[in-house]
């Protein structure tokens, strides 16, 4: 093990004038964690991930994912999901959007062969998730992340994950009236343009370049910061949280973690960093 981790480092080291990647290596008390930060990406990309990531995963005694990627996955999150999705009796999602945004929803909802008056017992966030999911598919996107199922399927060591539909589910049910419209209304615009902002952010990602990958996921919440905004605050202290517990025994982690969950001032590294955790970015 200590001859591999030498091995790695070197290679790491080696490769510091490449092109950058979006992978830091996490040290304390004996422990380290290299966090890759994912994108999502069209089936089959990237083909290749640059040196430093595959050594850094073969370097590793343990693969961490952000959460499961296995068939089994979705229709788990959806069983747990569609206990949530409908107002009480009596509410309607009409009384908690806007003329406007109802408009708009209705004119989605007549393209796909359906209408509004059918979407009414559902909360704004369920009808912001199924929409993007189906736009996502239609360019090529799946919703389950090629990039962490390349590392599940390659993976000669322990698997384990950091969150659970028991954790997500509060984050979505925990969003304010103002949050709620806000993912629904971003939603709806952002699909127009889904194939260019996911397009522009894989390229920023595949290049290691972290400013223009930041740039490019703001510009996709520009108009609606509220609902990513108080996604993030509730998601990443579960995630530091849990990847605190990874440095209590001392070994080698891979763990594969959204990207703009990583960076930022407010993100888990920042977070990592408070806690007296020394990160470098490889």
């Amino acid at each position: 093990m200590l001859r591999l981790a030498i091995s790695v480092s070197l290679l790491l080291a080696g490769g510091c004038e490449r092109n950058g990647v979006l992978l830091w290596r996490a040290q304390s008390r004996g422990a380290t964690i290299y966090l890759l930060g994912t994108v999502a990406t069209r089936e089959g990309e990237p083909a290749r991930f640059d040196p430093r990531i595959e050594a850094a995963f073969r370097a590793s005694d343990e693969l961490v994912l952000e959460s499961r990627v296995d068939p089994g996955a979705s229709i788990e999150f959806q069983d747990r999901v569609l206990k949530v999705v409908h107002f009480p009796s009596g509410d309607t999602l009409h009384a908690h959007i806007s003329p406007e945004l109802e408009q708009k929803l209705a004119k989605v909802a007549e393209r796909a062969g359906g209408s509004i008056d059918g979407l009414q017992p559902y909360r704004p966030w369920f009808i912001a998730i199924v929409i993007g999911n189906e736009e996502k598919k239609r360019l090529g996107y799946p919703i389950s992340r090629p990039i962490d199922r390349h590392f599940a399927d390659a993976a000669a060591m322990p698997v384990s994950y950091l969150l659970s539909p028991e954790d997500v589910v509060p984050m979505l049910t925990g969003l304010s009236e103002e949050a709620n419209a806000d993912c629904l209304a971003e939603t709806l615009e952002a699909t127009s343009g889904y194939d260019s902002d996911l397009s522009d952010a894989y390229r920023a990602w595949r290049r290691g370049d972290e400013r223009a990958f930041v740039e490019a996921k703001r510009k996709q919440m520009a108009k609606h910061p509220r609902c990513a905004r108080e996604l993030r605050e509730a998601r990443v202290p579960i995630l530091t949280r849990k990847l605190l517990h990874l440095f209590e025994e001392p070994k080698i982690t891979f763990a594969v973690v959204n990207a703009m969950t990583l960076v930022e001032d407010d993100g888990i590294l920042a977070t990592l960093r408070g806690h007296g955790i020394a990160i470098e970015k490889l």
